[in-house]
Parts: C-alpha cells; structure tokens; sequence
C-alpha cells in the first residue's frame, strides 16, 4: 500500500500525521526502516477505520483489549481478526449470557456478548486480561454500550433488573388456580361425579404449575442455577403449553370451562408480558441504560464497549501506554506515531 505523497515542510491536515512537521517525518524515516511500514498502516487504518477514528479524535482516547493464552494473531504485532460468534464467557454463566442476549436482540441490538470483542477506553482495566492491544474497528462494526456498568459481568442478582413487573401475571394466573381448586375440592367431595378424568389430570398439573409454580424450575440440572428471570420465562411459557391444552379440550367440552372469556383473555395478555422476550426488553429497566449508538459518549466513559465486527490489532509495546514515549526505538515507531496522531 503506497504512503502519502508529502512536500517539505508540510504539516498535513487531512490525514495520520497531521500534527508532525514533515521535515521531522524525513528524518525519522531515514533513522527507522519501519517508518515506510508504519505510515502503510496508518493510512490503511485512516481509509477503513474512518468511524472508530472520528470518534477517537474527539475524545483524544484509543480503544483497548487486553489478550492472553493462545490465539492467531499472538506475537504479532500488527493482525487483522473478525468478533467470534460463539464466545465462550468466562465471568458469566452462559444460560445468563443467552439470556440477555436474547432481549438485547429484540431490541435491535447486534453487538451482543456471544458475538463481540470487548474493548475499552481504560488502559489500566484492559492491562488486567492480558497484552495490550490498541484497536481499531473496522467501518460497518455495531456495538453496544452501558452507562452504568464499566466492566459488564452479569450474575443472578443482576438478572432481576431484566425482569419486568409481574404483578398482572400473577394476579391473573391466581384467579384461574383458586378456581381450579375449588372445582378439583369439590370433585373429590362427589365419588360418583361424571367429571372425565382426562380434565381432572389437566388441571390437577395447571394447579399444581398455578399454586406451587417455582417448584418445577428448580428441577434443573446442578450445574446450573435457577435464575429468577430465566424461571419467570421458562414458568410462563409452560403454563402457556398448559392453557392450550385446556382451551382444546374445552373447545370440545365448553360446559365444563371454569373461566370467562375475558378473565380468559387477562391471562393470555399477563402470559404475553411474562413470556415474550421482546415485551422484557420494551419493559426493562437495564435495556434503557443500554446504547448501539454514540461512540464517542461510550468511549469517553471508560466503561466496556462490545464490538460485533472486524477490527485491527496493534500491541501497544509502549511503556504507559504511549504516555512516556519520547524518543520511539524502531518497534515503538508505530505506537508513537498513533499517539502522536491522537493528541
């Protein structure tokens, strides 16, 4: 890739390396055989990276990634790589990841924990993952960012600020199990009832989801834990798999319904707020704290940013991160240039 044609005694205004006289350019380049390399990737990163770069001049910050343990671009110090669309978590567990994912992605959001490459403005919390990298997302990259959370890890206590209020669930799933058991009370009181036992099972399970709902959750796996909100969302949706299989047999039999139908209709809508993941999001209180816009305002909090895209990764072998760089020895050049650039 050819570097910018440049006159003597130029400062360019446009480009990398408008803060640098190009005299002193000239004689950098003649004391450092890396300078040609150097101004190849800055252009590159100046052409592709016009995004990321805007918002990086603004706050005068760079993003960074700390890295660690075995990967392809490791002791190199110039790599290109994309986000990885299975991340594994390593701080949250992952039905919890899955979980918030899954209402991020009803919101719109792309940049999502299983998919994106975590980066921040703070050197000092990337120092702690690993090597420093300075990195630079490629144009086309989405992302997602929190006000509130600088380094996002999210655990059960965290999950019931993704919770909705589910006060009409639980009022309208309330009245259909006294009903139910009211009826079952008085079935059993009628050794000879005509009642099929086909519906007295269906609604002894309906009852026993109604009135004992979170016992059925728990009959997880130990390995995992039983969340709130993911037992929320797995409760409704198996009293919604309950309902059809009442709504079908009293379509058959209506004399034997127990419930109106708008007393009906309350718990399809309650069943709708509890199970859609979509109506969690609208509702929920994380989701407004949450952005897939404003990059200079995320990179200006110091906080995480995820990264869903393609991006160039630069080691910062720099001392301080740049800060002590004064006189640059060969591998240095390029990180001293970049800083150079940012102030």
């Amino acid at each position: 890739m050819p570097h910018p044609k440049l006159k003597p005694g130029q400062v360019e205004t446009e480009g990398f390396l408008k803060s640098l006289a190009i005299n002193d350019i000239r004689k950098l380049q003649k004391s450092y055989p890396s300078m040609k390399t150097s101004l190849e990737v800055l252009t590159f990163l100046e052409k592709h990276c016009k995004q990321a770069l805007t918002a990086m001049l603004a706050t005068k910050r760079f993003l960074y990634t700390g890295m660690s343990g075995k990967w392809p671009g490791k002791g190199k110090l110039i790599s290109l790589a994309r986000s990885r669309d299975n991340r594994k978590p390593v701080d949250t567990e992952k039905p919890i990841q899955e979980f918030v994912d899954n209402i991020l992605r009803t919101q719109g959001f792309r940049a999502l924990r299983s998919n994106s490459k975590f980066v921040t403005s703070d050197s000092d919390q990337a120092d702690t993952y690993g090597d420093i990298y300075l990195v630079f997302p490629i144009d086309g990259f989405d992302y997602t960012w929190s006000r509130k959370n600088d380094d996002w890890v999210i655990d059960d206590d965290d999950v019931e600020e993704w919770t909705p209020d589910l006060k009409n669930f639980n009022r309208a799933i309330n009245v259909f199990g006294k009903k139910i058991k009211a009826f079952l009370q008085t079935v059993e009181k009628k050794p000879n009832h005509r009642i099929p036992k086909q519906y007295i099972t269906l609604l002894q399970k309906i009852g026993l989801i109604c009135f004992g709902r979170m016992e059925w959750v728990y009959s997880i796996p130990v390995n995992e834990k039983p969340w709130a909100g993911l037992s929320w969302f797995r409760y409704a949706k198996k009293v919604q798999e309950c309902l059809a299989l009442y709504d079908q047999y009293i379509q058959e039999n209506p004399k034997l319904a127990l419930i109106t139908s708008n007393e009906r209709k309350a718990i399809d809508q309650a069943i709708k707020q509890a199970s859609d993941l979509k109506v969690w999001g609208e509702n929920c209180r994380e989701v407004e704290e949450i952005y897939r816009t404003h990059l200079e305002a995320a990179i200006r909090t110091g906080f995480e940013i995820w990264i869903h895209g393609s991006y160039l990764l630069i080691r910062d072998t720099s001392e301080g991160h740049g800060r002590s760089i004064e006189i640059p020895k060969p591998h240095d050049l390029l990180i001293w240039l970049l800083y150079k650039y940012i102030s």
